[in-house]
């Protein structure tokens, strides 16, 4: 057990997270008339203007400068006004205080059109009280089983299905599709609240062979070998930990595991994951 802990922690430090600006891609649904499903914010256009700020006064006169900002054009928009009439459209979202920026290749290329006879313009959803999005696509994990059951043995001597219960040391990789949901809210970094991932696994193992788990066999000494499990499995986590359900198989590399009584029997196991990217 303190040979699982110390894994477990290794793993953990070994993928701690770095802070980095947020850009996510979602895909956003709009209905026949090209606004947002109502389960989204309202679809608003900006268009640039300039501002004047005062540095100080001096004498009875100011000191000012200009810069630069985007102020609210249009507060309820359709894609219809960009004869655009796609039921879905792949957007990238970046957070700017209360609002989102919506960017997107075609939609952006369209906007710039507009800018030879106007201000620049973007499309933006206020956040309001706070908005939840959900992002899917595929991503890379790691896990370890430290619980497994199996489907049965091939010994006569362990007849009871509570000896199938077995925890070994292992580490692997996840690779499949994932569902992240994000909280985006006002003066606040966008957070992943949930995500659920199925995926294929691949894990290194290692076995304790031992008198009780090879029916006795004389040539085994509390020897230790290696072996790698395949299956898939799924899993709900918050952020990025996840609790995960598999279903696999060993696949010992040493000809010891021949005289394992779990070789070549599948089983149900609880894993522990972490996202990558």
């Amino acid at each position: 057990m303190k040979d699982f802990l110390f894994f477990a922690l290794l793993m953990i430090l070994s993928v701690a997270p770095t802070s980095a600006q947020f850009v996510g891609e979602f895909t956003l649904q709009f209905d026949i008339n090209g606004y947002p499903l109502k389960r989204y914010p309202r679809l608003q256009m900006e268009e640039a203007a300039i501002g004047v700020d005062t540095l100080y006064k001096f004498d009875g006169k100011y000191a000012t400068k200009e810069f630069e900002y985007y102020k609210l054009f249009e507060p309820i928009f359709t894609l219809k006004r960009l004869n655009v009439l796609d039921e879905s459209l792949r957007v990238t979202i970046r957070q700017e205080d209360d609002k989102l920026v919506i960017e997107n290749e075609r939609l952006d290329n369209i906007l710039r059109d507009s800018q030879k006879v106007g201000p620049a313009k973007r499309l933006t959803m206020a956040i309001g009280n706070g908005v939840r999005l959900s992002k899917k696509g595929a991503k890379l994990g790691m896990i370890t089983v430290p619980l497994k059951i199996y489907m049965g043995n091939n010994s006569d001597e362990l007849p009871d299905f509570t000896n199938n219960v077995v925890s070994d040391i292992n580490l692997g990789i996840t690779v499949g599709h994932n569902t992240e949901r994000y909280l985006f809210r006002p003066g606040r970094a966008p957070e992943l609240r949930n995500h659920h991932f199925i995926f294929v696994f691949l894990t290194a193992n290692r076995l304790q062979l031992n008198a009780l788990n090879t029916d006795n066999d004389p040539d085994i000494n509390d020897d230790d070998i290696l072996a790698l499990s395949l299956g898939l499995g799924y899993q709900f986590g918050f952020r990025r930990f996840g609790i995960s359900l598999m279903f696999g198989q060993d696949l010992p590399s040493s000809s010891l595991g021949d005289k394992w009584v779990f070789r070549n029997q599948p089983w149900f196991g609880l894993g522990i994951g972490y996202q990558l990217f």
